[in-house]
């Protein structure tokens, strides 16, 4: 029975290794460059709105069209990175995908501002929701593990990991 780790980043996407030592990095940096891209360009327009008088909060047709397109980009990369990881899976004959993850991240993260908007606008439950459609449709068991304190367990060690909250 061989497993596969992954754990979320913002740099690297996806960090993973199996149970028989072997690892490998998916990049998140064209994630982060997709959205550093778009915010920039909506900041512009909503600043060019504002200096005529509309409201910052108004959406024009124009934003919206952006918003679109980085969705689409978004979802492209991340079609792109579920194609990587199976063929990394299929390649170690892996059975099992456990994906580490904390309900509320997002809404409990106090990284700074710049930070924050770099990990809160990557989709990482689109991300987990694709590659558990995935492992059902190739017959791989998924499991989501609560991973906030995993670094406290110790693999070499045989630690059972704590779940520390729902």
């Amino acid at each position: 029975s061989n497993a596969l780790s992954c754990d979320l980043g913002v740099d690297r996407l996806l960090s993973c290794v199996t149970n028989t030592g072997d690892a490998f990095l998916i990049d998140g940096k064209k994630l982060k460059s997709i959205n550093q891209y778009f915010n920039k360009i909506i900041c512009n327009l909503q600043q060019k709105n504002m200096d005529n008088g509309i409201s910052k909060r108004i959406v024009t047709n124009k934003i919206a069209a952006l918003w679109h397109k980085r969705e689409r980009q978004i979802n492209g990369y991340i079609a792109q990175a579920l194609g990587l990881l199976f063929k990394k899976v299929k390649e170690f004959d892996i059975d099992t995908v456990v994906v580490g993850y904390n309900t509320g991240w997002k809404h409990k993260s106090h990284m700074g501002k710049k930070n924050n908007q770099k990990f809160v606008q990557i989709p990482f439950q689109k991300l987990i929701a694709a590659i558990e459609n995935k492992c059902v449709k190739e017959g791989i068991r998924f499991f989501k593990q609560e991973e906030s304190y995993t670094s406290k367990a110790s693999f070499l060690d045989k630690d059972p990991v704590p779940v520390w909250s729902k």
